[in-house]
């Protein structure tokens, strides 16, 4: 199964375990099979990651849910989503008996990629089993200044937060070039905890700048990775 992978925004407060058996340019299946607790991560990875993602913002922008694709891809590759409720711990069971029967499952049963909650993240990357996702192309979550404003908007509604709040983010970021949330003084000290414990700021290196007759300014900057 391919496993090259691409940035996921709105995956900051969990974890995500790529098996080990996945391995880039190896394709061993033709389903990518994930699991997870709750849609949340699948409307992330339709919008942003999979082949079909522009079908899904137009079906947003038109608000009609009949545009959205029945099946995704990734390269090419069927997506298979498996995705139990995390209540009263039926998440991390039903994980957990599919993880010890990957060896002799059907490959389109096979766990390819799952997710894990911060309390539970260690359990399974302690493992020769089990690879970090960054391991496998995947970008750091971490850093805020790889969300960009659309991606930034729909973590703030995934906490059902006001979405000006992005602009009040952005502005903090590339106008005054904070270096701290805490400098950031119109934002609530509990939010401010919460964006401190889902992301870091790496600043930002100006390589090139840009002036035209009129006035316009453009600026090109580069991040440390």
């Amino acid at each position: 199964m391919k496993k090259r992978l691409l940035g996921l925004a709105g995956v900051a407060a969990i974890g995500a375990v790529a098996l080990a058996s996945c391995q880039t340019g190896v394709n061993t299946g033709k389903v990518f099979h994930i699991y997870a607790w709750n849609e949340e991560f699948q409307g992330f990875f339709n919008k942003y990651l999979c082949d079909e993602k522009a079908k899904f913002v137009e079906a947003a922008e038109k608000k009609d849910d009949s545009l959205k694709p029945t099946v995704t891809h990734l390269d090419g590759i069927e997506v298979k989503w498996t995705i139990v409720p995390s209540d009263g711990g039926a998440y991390q069971k039903s994980l957990d008996e599919a993880l010890l029967a990957n060896a002799s499952a059907a490959d389109a049963d096979k766990v390819d990629l799952f997710l894990a909650e911060a309390d539970y993240i260690l359990k399974y990357t302690d493992s020769e089993y089990t690879r970090d996702v960054t391991q496998i192309g995947v970008k750091d979550f971490a850093n805020i200044y790889n969300y960009t404003k659309e991606m930034l908007i729909d973590y703030m509604v995934s906490l059902n937060e006001k979405t000006y709040r992005t602009d009040q983010i952005i502005e903090w970021l590339y106008r005054n070039k904070v270096s701290s949330f805490d400098e950031m003084t119109n934002i609530s000290k509990k939010f401010i905890e919460k964006l401190k414990a889902d992301f870091v700021i790496d600043e930002l290196k100006l390589v090139t700048k840009q002036e035209s007759y009129d006035g316009t300014k453009k600026f090109l900057f580069e991040l440390d990775d």
